[in-house]
């Protein structure tokens, strides 16, 4: 796999959309691994740090509901 921005050997991954980033071109973000509600109802994320970002996608900051099947 190759980075993105410049061709080169990709060192890793987006944690968003997969795209190859090498060590010179990615960048570094907090990304959710999980969401759910806890027993009083409050919403709770468990988090990672550090997460590769290629710097070309656009996580999006808010939930988005999607429809039942």
């Amino acid at each position: 796999m190759h980075c993105w921005k410049c061709g080169e050997t990709a060192d890793g991954v987006c944690h968003f959309c997969g795209r190859g980033v090498c060590k010179r071109h990615h960048v570094e973000t907090n990304a959710i691994v999980s969401a759910f509600l806890d027993d009083a109802q409050t919403m709770r994320a468990v988090l990672t740090v550090d997460a590769l970002y290629c710097g070309f996608c656009k996580p999006q900051p808010q939930v988005v509901e999607l429809p039942a099947p």
